[in-house]
């Protein structure tokens, strides 16, 4: 029997990224890229957050000492495909000439005329909250050999409102809108720390992205631009009445969090809106109990599970686990290439389903 933990963190996922805009050795040496998340940060498009989905896509910049980010001699906007298991498919890049070190930076996620049609500066739109808008960016890196490892965080600030209607509403078709942030920006690949920068004029109504139920209470949530804030939160319930609290005096920093409790009565036109903890972007979760014989918690919250290392394993949360992941360790390291999690009718939970193997 295998010891198998289920670790809250950040998965390190890693992919062959090549191509070949510069100068090639002799022989040539090609370049391998592995890619993390920082922390227990999480990504907004993918059901577990935190883990690359097949066919997420980052765009590459490799560059010499002697160029810039968009020299001639640079490697512009690559494309780098995930293909599932952590591996990003492309072509292949090389290392410059007699060692000479080179220089990477990345993002996410890709935008494929970010160069001919922006000038390398990456166009922010927040105004659909369902498409992918969870930008990334990994730092300059620089080496003139081994694997090259890029560390992914989050440019922009996340809202999350667990949001309850007292009389009775249908907490399923709670609907939020954010009236008064901006909603396009600009993030400058070309500058040696780019930030996040909202347009001038650019604040408009932003439609929040209903996630699902926690505790009961409707979870809608938004990705907005860092920056000082002041705003109006419009919540509609299920009867079409809308309540609104003005929200002022905010300041929201990037790869943070901002969890806010709200509690309406929806018949006398009431809302409270409380909190506003901090935390990193994926921080601040209670590790859920899963209830599968066998499985425990440990002193450092993490769920333990023994059992067999036969995948897949297949266990049932008590509530989705937003902005969480699952690593798994054993006797070795078991390689995760997919992970299912599918609401269970009628309740809050879910069954995850990892598939796998050993390294």
């Amino acid at each position: 029997m295998k010891k198998i933990i289920f670790m809250v963190a950040a998965v390190a996922l890693v992919g062959c990224v090549e191509s070949p805009s510069i100068e090639q050795g002799e022989p040539k040496q090609p370049i391998r890229i592995l890619s993390s998340i920082d922390g227990p940060a999480t990504r907004v498009s993918g059901y577990m957050g935190n883990v690359w989905d097949e066919n997420d896509r980052i765009g590459v910049y490799m560059y010499t000492d002697a160029e810039t980010i968009t020299g001639t001699g640079a490697a512009l906007n690559v494309l780098r495909t995930h293909a599932g298991g952590g591996e990003f498919d492309g072509e292949d890049l090389f290392w410059p000439a007699k060692g000479a070190p080179a220089n990477f930076v990345a993002y996410y996620p890709y935008h494929n005329d970010i160069h001919s049609a922006h000038d390398n500066v990456y166009p922010i739109d927040l105004t659909d909250q369902t498409a992918n808008i969870d930008l990334m960016y990994a730092p300059v890196v620089r080496q003139a050999a081994d694997d090259v490892n890029l560390q992914f965080s989050h440019q922009l600030s996340r809202l999350i409102f667990l949001v309850e209607e007292t009389t009775g509403a249908d907490p399923t078709k709670t609907t939020a809108i954010i009236d008064g942030l901006p909603a396009t920006g600009k993030f400058d690949l070309r500058e040696t720390s780019p930030a996040a920068v909202a347009d001038n004029d650019a604040t408009t109504t932003i439609p929040a992205k209903y996630i699902g139920l926690t505790g009961g209470k409707a979870r809608v949530e938004a990705v907005v631009m860092p920056g000082a804030a002041d705003y109006d939160l419009l919540f509609t319930f299920d009867d079409g009445t809308t309540v609104s609290a003005p929200m002022t005096g905010k300041t929201y920093l990037k790869g943070k969090q901002y969890l806010y409790e709200v509690s309406a009565d929806a018949p006398r036109g009431l809302v409270n809106v409380v909190g506003g903890n901090i935390t990193g972007w994926g921080d601040g979760h209670t590790v859920p109990e899963i209830s599968e014989e066998g499985i425990e918690t440990d002193l450092d919250d993490s769920p333990v599970a023994t059992m067999g290392g036969t995948f897949p394993v297949e266990f049932t949360l008590n509530y989705p686990i937003y902005g969480q992941t699952v690593g798994i360790k054993a006797d070795e390291w078991i390689h995760v290439t997919s992970v299912e999690a599918t609401p269970v009718p009628g309740s809050e939970s879910e069954v995850v389903k990892l598939s796998g193997r050993s390294q």
